[in-house]
């Protein structure tokens, strides 16, 4: 991990004080961007983060939090290559995609990480701040009692704000000013957050959001078969595409 995380706190690969040293550490991936799942650059950030942890050793579960169908041939695919690589995949009922989606979405998370906490807690939940999936499960941590053996991390991929600020366009329905408020939240309460890029960071303390003391650098993953296998003909330009 970024060792200017790894040496303040306790994290994948360190001395972790709430886990016995004779187990493997137990991640939780919580999130709606997962590659195989849906296609973007966020989803492509989070299964190769959780590829490289599986591929240590670390006991790797994905709760994809958006809408799945089990019978999808495609979602059967991505189940099976996350098992082949040693992590389990969890699906959440189905729900109206409609404007209170994220909301209602972040509560079924909270819920089934509950569940899991009371059986055996993971030693690390991770989270995107994008639309909000870990709202409430953050919010319970902050009252007390809830998760209090996991470290909950966010990872700031980018915000509905940072989007449409990018996009040129303004915060102005009910459901942009939710988002917002969730995302924003998610940062704030997280034990940590780690950042693909400093400006990310930046952006975020320029416009008055609270960031945990544990907060760092910490860029992209390759996934891991591109990481293995380089092969990169001559080249002259490097275009930056993304977040």
């Amino acid at each position: 991990m970024n060792p200017t995380v790894a040496n303040t706190i306790p994290l994948p690969g360190s001395a972790h004080p709430l886990r016995p040293p004779t187990r493997p550490c137990r991640v939780c991936f919580a999130t709606n961007n997962i590659g195989g799942f849906v296609r973007n650059g966020v989803a492509t950030a989070n299964s190769a983060l959780a590829e490289l942890l599986a591929a240590r050793g670390i006991e790797v579960t994905i709760l994809f939090s958006g809408n799945a169908s089990a019978d999808d041939p495609q979602i059967q695919e991505t189940i099976r290559r996350c098992e082949k690589n040693g992590m389990r995949v969890e699906l959440l009922a189905a729900r109206p995609e409609d404007e209170f989606f994220h909301l209602s979405r972040a509560f079924d998370v909270f819920e089934w990480l509950q569940l899991q906490d009371a059986e055996q807690p993971f030693d690390v939940i991770h989270f995107t701040e994008c639309q909000g999936h870990g709202y409430y499960a953050l919010e319970a941590k902050g009252c007390g009692g809830l998760f209090a053996n996991s470290i909950l991390a966010v990872m700031t991929h980018g915000s509905l704000r940072w989007c449409h600020e990018g996009n040129e366009r303004v915060v102005y329905s009910f459901n942009d000013h939710l988002l917002d408020a969730m995302e924003r939240r998610c940062v704030e309460l997280a034990d940590v957050v780690l950042s693909p890029s400093r400006h990310m960071l930046e952006w975020i303390r320029a416009r008055g959001w609270s960031l945990p003391e544990h907060t760092a650098v910490y860029p992209y993953v390759l996934p891991v078969a591109e990481a293995a296998e380089p092969d990169f003909a001559p080249f002259k330009e490097i275009v930056f595409f993304g977040r």
